[in-house]
């Protein structure tokens, strides 16, 4: 027999199938061709839903085992080098998104004054937000230090540079 003539037999014989009433523990059921369909395709998607969640789990599990392993790995038998290592990918980071802040700003700017007085404001607005970061990180080490007069100095010498970078570099319109 040929293999289209076997298909053709195969799909009369289910369609012979389909069409009888069959009995099962006293209960008729009808299959219908068009059932069996709906609940292969069912079964498809319910399937291959749960290969992908394991496929998602098991792509997980790899990246999990081969690179933050050897990260901790690296972290737990050379403390220091990694510290060094991770503050140096952060402050090129850092350096990235600065540079494309500061080009992203030009960008916008038509002539060399808008420019100068882009990056003067960028600059302004970088060294508010340094001081304050430095009149904290300055107090809470000299806090745990036991310096705490010298904490106070701190807070009160950086709350006045940022007093200056915030309002002291300001024109007035009157003089």
């Amino acid at each position: 027999m040929s293999p289209g003539a076997l298909q053709r037999e195969a799909l009369v014989s289910l369609k012979l199938i389909s069409d009888r009433l069959l009995w099962s523990r006293g209960f008729a059921v009808f299959w219908h061709i068009d059932m069996i369909k709906q609940i292969v395709a069912g079964y498809k998607r319910s399937l291959t839903l749960l290969a992908k969640v394991l496929f998602l789990l098991a792509g997980c599990f790899l990246i999990g085992f081969f690179l933050v392993y050897p990260l901790w790995a690296f972290a737990v038998t050379q403390p220091s080098l990694y510290t060094v290592c991770v503050l140096g990918l952060l402050v090129v980071l850092g350096i990235v998104l600065l540079e494309r802040k500061i080009g992203s700003l030009l960008r916008g700017a038509r002539n060399g004054v808008e420019k100068r007085t882009v990056l003067w404001n960028f600059c302004a607005s970088g060294a508010k937000i340094i001081s304050i970061l430095a009149g904290v990180c300055g107090f809470v080490y000299f806090v745990v230090q036991d310096a705490k007069i010298v904490a106070i100095v701190w807070l009160f010498a950086a709350l006045l540079l940022h007093g200056v970078f915030a309002y002291g570099t300001r024109k007035t319109g009157g003089s």
